[in-house]
């Protein structure tokens, strides 16, 4: 075989080896069509390379056949030998595909395929997917409100966000009026109070003075929803208060689309006249339940001024704690008082001890106003304090029965308030003893107090005066002594002339129950947004528990520890934690 012609003939010494080889198994069998062989065509540098290797491919054999001065007819062997079809060669197979293309090629189908099953999914989930209900105009503008302001949770040592309206009724009221304080800003701490106390996020360190701090790892203070945005709106002026005001602001609420409308406030006018309430057409999206607590009237019935059936009205109730003062005799015996004394040093001892009766008179509290005095206040515990504070007496021991103590346990001296059984214990080691004394320990937090919780004696009984038939109020919630954020330009207590100010305060009143109402509405909204408000109201009043940590009916202070009735209590404790049936 004549190789001269080799680099001419064909395009590269690959296409010319194989057709070598082919003619040379051609010459030794004889020729038979045989499919030629699918070759995967080759990469060339040059546009010409190309062309010369597809007319030495495909025109080769049509050249030699008109015999017109074609190259390969001096190549000494046949060109339809040469060029024919022939199977491959049994030492030289057709090479097989490389594993790795294969392996690219497998995953780009199932890819492929992958991508083209998810959008079909994707497909069939959209057409199965419910229509969406219109949302009502009072959800887009709650929308609109948050996105504008940018509402991030209540801390609880911070304030709310708040959004303030000057209503009318104030300067209509008095047209020469000038409001000193203009704006949202709380110039009182009770708003604070009641809004760290629905909404608050957690604050380990949280205490009053020492009073209520949790124990550590994992103590704190948080709200009943602490993860809920609070939109408040000031509607009670230093310079007056108007219930026109107050209609404004919860109207203002309904429309910016607010789920729940919690009311710390009362009046003891008729509802028909000045106690504003709700709308129960507003929209449920926007209105869920509002908390209107009534002012302190109690313990007398008929004196609850909220009777529409469309509101959650909640009375106070106590907790299982007590802020305690400790006091130490000389004899070693110890007694566990009440006291929220929140001055320095916190401990005193070797006080002499003095008893002066009722404490009503002057003269003698003057005499004896460098001892520890010990006052039998009885039924009244008001009084008792007043006289002593006006004589400026050292310190002080109450004995009293006295169902409102727990308002008058902040003290500006130090000052313990017992029990008559434990009262009955200091006085007869002041008979007996010739030179009595005694110590005093404070900020002492005690729980597990048992049993509780019992109706507040300052909640308002029902039925309505002006209704009746409307059973209210509907449950009750702690309300005494309950430890929440403060304005800092607002005191929170004396200590002699001293104004003391705080983060935190340690206060009580319906006022603190209905934020705890408001707290778990807002849970129930959150958790069941299809339910009405009528709903969110069924589920707290049927998951209220009638019964103390005892086991026992829940009892009203209010009447000498008596079993409450539900125009003191409604459908009893509200309990977050128990388990609705609507579920």
């Amino acid at each position: 075989m004549d190789l001269s012609l080799m680099p001419r003939a064909f395009s590269s010494p690959r296409v010319w080896y194989r057709a070598a080889v082919a003619a040379a198994a051609a010459a030794r069998t004889p020729t038979r069509f045989v499919p030629a062989p699918r070759r995967r065509p080759l990469r060339r540098s040059s546009t010409r390379t190309r062309a010369r290797s597809t007319a030495s491919r495909r025109g080769s054999p049509r050249r030699s056949s008109r015999g017109s001065g074609s190259r390969a007819g001096s190549c000494g062997a046949t060109p339809t030998r040469l060029f024919a079809p022939t199977r491959p060669h049994p030492r030289f197979p057709r090479p097989l595909p490389r594993p790795r293309a294969l392996a690219r090629v497998q995953l780009r189908r199932r890819r492929h395929h992958r991508r083209r099953r998810h959008r079909d999914l994707a497909r069939e989930r959209q057409l199965l997917r419910p229509r969406p209900r219109p949302r009502p105009r009072a959800a887009a503008l709650a929308r609109r409100l948050r996105a504008r302001h940018r509402v991030r949770p209540l801390p609880l040592q911070s304030q709310a966000h708040r959004r303030a309206r000057l209503q009318p009724g104030t300067p209509l009221h008095n047209p020469n009026l000038t409001i000193a304080v203009n704006s949202p800003r709380d110039t009182d701490g009770h708003g604070t109070h009641t809004a760290s106390t629905a909404a608050g996020t957690r604050v380990a360190a949280a205490s009053f003075f020492g009073y209520a701090r949790a124990p550590a790892p994992g103590g704190g203070a948080r709200g009943a929803a602490p993860r809920a945005r609070v939109a408040a709106y000031k509607v009670l002026w230093a310079e007056g208060a108007y219930a026109s005001d107050v209609i404004a602001g919860i109207d203002a609420a309904v429309s910016d689309g607010a789920d729940v409308i919690s009311l710390s406030l009362g009046s003891a006018a008729p509802p028909s006249t000045t106690t504003p309430s709700p709308s129960p057409r507003s929209p449920p999206s926007s209105a869920a339940s509002s908390s209107p607590p009534p002012p302190e009237r109690g313990p007398r019935p008929r004196l609850r001024p909220q009777r529409h059936p469309w509101v959650l009205t909640v009375g106070a109730s106590s907790v299982d704690r007590v802020f305690a003062g400790i006091v130490r005799l000389g004899n070693g015996a110890s007694l566990l008082g009440e006291s929220l004394y929140p001055g320095n040093p916190s401990t005193f001892t070797d006080l002499p001890l003095a008893s002066l009766g009722s404490c009503a008179n002057a003269t003698l509290l003057r005499k004896h106003r460098h001892k520890l005095v010990v006052c039998d206040a009885k039924d009244f515990l008001g009084s008792a304090a007043q006289h002593v504070t006006n004589a400026k007496v050292g310190a002080a021991l109450f004995i009293t029965t006295d169902p409102f103590r727990d308002l008058y346990a902040l003290f500006s001296f130090p000052a313990v308030i017992l029990s008559p059984r434990d009262g009955s214990v200091v006085l007869d080691y002041i008979n007996k003893s010739p030179n009595p004394k005694a110590g005093l320990r404070f900020r002492e937090t005690v729980l597990g107090l048992k049993p509780a919780p019992k109706v507040a004696p300052y909640t308002s009984r029902g039925p309505s005066a002006s209704s009746p038939h409307v059973l209210k109020p509907d449950v009750v919630a702690p309300g005494t002594q309950i430890l929440a954020a403060w304005a800092e330009n607002s005191t929170v207590g004396t200590v002699g002339s001293r104004e003391l100010y705080s983060k935190f305060n340690i206060i009580s009143g319906t006022s603190m129950a209905c934020p705890h109402a408001s707290g778990v509405a807002a849970l129930l909204r959150a958790a069941h947004p299809s339910w009405s408000p009528a709903a969110i109201r069924s589920a707290i009043m049927t998951t209220a528990d009638p019964s103390d940590n005892t086991g026992q009916p829940i009892k009203d202070t209010g009447l000498k520890d008596r079993p409450a009735t539900p125009l003191a209590m409604g459908s009893g404790q509200i309990k977050p934690t128990r388990r609705s049936t609507r579920a």
